[in-house]
């Protein structure tokens, strides 16, 4: 199933690269031709896959425009315009008569900015100014025919502006069926061919090395080689012996198993009795030719094809024997090398299990690590606290002796005052008594009574006349 999936795809491929390099063969040899130039010549003649170049001077509308939008789980996540389409008027000599007017689509930003622009200039024209600056556009252009959407957006536009008098049949005669696509890249014909070549030439090796691999291969076997011996044999007495040399073994499948090799001996049963012992062969006779006997005639020639027959019959064994141990050979490599891997397996096991518990240790260790940090920070931040709590208590002690000092001080102070007017007191009493005394000696006297303020009076000095 996966073969024939890629057997479609390299078929695509390769339909794909044939129809690049046959678009990019006709496009570069329709652009290198002579290109019809719509400023000068009519566009009547022109067909679907021509080549068009010439001067945008008039745009009378962008009439419709194509919006791609992106949407993610079915919801609108950004939209463009991808492309618009304008309306040309054809103004060579022979179209402008019959008021041709023609499509002209532009997917780039810049190439519709400046039809935009000759679309301005060309209604500032018509509106009466004749000193403007039109903007100028060359293009090269694909012919292709108008797409059945826009056919009637256009016979709509026409008729809105009542040309015609919105007589759609009148009005079709005055378009032609056809839009100007606008040619960015002139290069784009060559990269075309460039890329279907490529593309041909990748399915064609990698076809190649595909279909290789699924043919089926060819199984070459090695000729029999009889062994080295003379056709003919001759004795001593001049008799000669011939044989034909014998043919190739058929392609048999050999046996696996070894007592195909070397059958198994039967067990012995206990009536079994020994064989008897064969009698003695008697020597051959000597050969006889018309009643002559003659003892000297070599008769090994007659044995010559049982012994070959006999030394084929032991190479073959010998063969079967030597391949058989190869195979045993070959099953005690592969057996050695899967108890290596084994043994490899086991080891790398017994690393990753080493590196595992030293990982724990490792693991171990950290946490220990991090049981004593946390241990010391909380015995420092215990620590600070009772530092904290002993300067607080000694602020607090420092703040009662304040107190303690005011309020000495402030005791200190009030005694001093009692004491100050204890001794106003008495000054007052001893003032009143000496005015009393002297009262009536003199009027000019000042009588100070008991209720004369010592300390609102501010009077250090008190004046007596005598």
């Amino acid at each position: 199933m996966n073969k024939i999936r890629i057997a479609i795809v390299f078929i695509f491929l390769a339909i794909a690269g044939v129809v690049l390099t046959v678009s990019g063969i006709s496009d570069i040899i329709k652009i290198n031709g002579d290109i019809p130039d719509f400023n000068f010549e009519s566009m009547q003649n022109v067909k679907k896959g021509d080549f068009v170049c010439g001067y945008v001077n008039n745009i009378l509308d962008c009439y419709a425009s194509e919006t791609t939008t992106n949407t993610t789980m079915g919801v609108e996540t950004s939209s463009r315009t991808s492309e618009e389409y304008f309306l040309m008027p054809l103004i060579n000599d022979v179209d402008e008569a019959e008021s041709l007017y023609v499509t002209i689509s532009a997917s780039n930003i810049e190439d519709r900015r400046l039809l935009y622009a000759i679309c301005d200039d060309t209604w500032e024209y018509m509106d009466g100014n004749t000193d403007i600056d039109f903007t100028e556009m060359a293009i090269l252009a694909r012919v292709k025919e108008i797409d059945s959407d826009l056919m009637p957006l256009l016979i709509d536009w026409f008729q809105e502006a009542d040309y015609c008098d919105g007589n759609e049949i009148e009005i079709r005669k005055h378009i032609l069926p056809y839009e100007f696509v606008v040619y960015r890249n002139p290069n784009a014909p060559y990269i075309s061919l460039i890329v279907g070549v490529i593309m041909i030439a990748i399915v064609a090796v990698v076809g190649f090395f595909f279909i290789r691999a699924l043919m089926p291969k060819k199984v070459e076997t090695a000729p029999y080689i009889p062994p080295a011996n003379a056709s003919e044999n001759t004795d001593a007495n001049g008799f000669a012996e011939k044989y034909t040399p014998p043919q190739p073994l058929p392609n048999v499948s050999q046996p696996v198993q070894p007592d195909d090799f070397f059958p198994a001996p039967k067990p012995k049963s206990e009536t079994e009795t020994k064989p008897k012992p064969e009698p003695p062969k008697e020597p051959p006779k000597p050969v006889s030719v018309n009643n002559y006997e003659d003892t000297n005639i070599d008769t090994s020639g007659l044995n010559a094809e049982q012994d070959l027959y006999e030394q084929e019959q032991a190479i073959a064994a010998n063969f079967r024997h030597v391949e058989y141990d190869n195979q045993l050979e070959t099953s005690d490599l592969d057996t050695d090398q899967k108890l290596a891997e084994q043994e490899q397996a086991i080891a790398a096991n017994a690393r990753h299990i080493e590196y595992d518990n030293q990982l724990e240790t490792a693991d171990l260790d950290t946490d220990q690590k991090l049981y004593e940090q946390e241990q010391a920070i909380a015995a420092n931040a215990r620590q600070v606290e009772y530092d904290n709590q002993l300067e607080t208590d000694n602020l607090d002690t420092d703040r009662q002796l304040a107190e303690q000092e005011q309020a000495i001080a402030a005791n200190t102070r009030k005694m001093e005052y009692d004491n100050e007017i204890d001794t106003s007191d008495l000054n007052t009493d001893s003032l009143d008594y000496y005015d009393t005394s002297a009262q009536g000696e003199d009027d000019d006297i000042f009588i100070f009574s008991n209720d004369f303020d010592y300390e609102d009076a501010d009077a250090s000095k008190i004046e007596i006349s005598d």
